[in-house]
């Protein structure tokens, strides 16, 4: 198995655009080896991972938790950013630090 890391924020970005889309526009034949070229014996899921500093990944997790408390719809990490969303119609919020979190009501 050949494991990638990409490096530039803005390509790990392009990833997570591309591979969504495909996957629920080909559920059938997800994003794998075979399609991207790479010549194994047996064709493999691709996945894309982002990598969080500990920070954001705590802070991720907490924002989560809370907006599962509170009902909120959305709750992302984009360019670093840990976002969150009430609902469909409602403005984002950046979380900048946990104080933030335990602040929401």
């Amino acid at each position: 198995m050949e494991i990638k890391r990409l490096v530039a924020i803005t390509r790990q970005e392009g990833c997570n655009y591309g591979t969504s889309p495909y996957n629920k526009e080909n559920p059938n034949e997800k994003l794998n080896t075979a399609l991207l070229g790479i010549a194994l014996e047996k064709k493999s899921p691709v996945y894309v991972v982002k990598h969080l500093t500990p920070d954001t990944k705590s802070l991720h997790t907490a924002a989560r938790q809370k907006a599962k408390e509170l009902g909120w719809k959305y709750t992302w990490v984009k360019n670093g950013r840990v976002l969150m969303r009430k609902s469909d119609n409602s403005d984002y919020m950046l979380v900048r630090d946990i104080q933030m979190v335990n602040n929401l009501k």
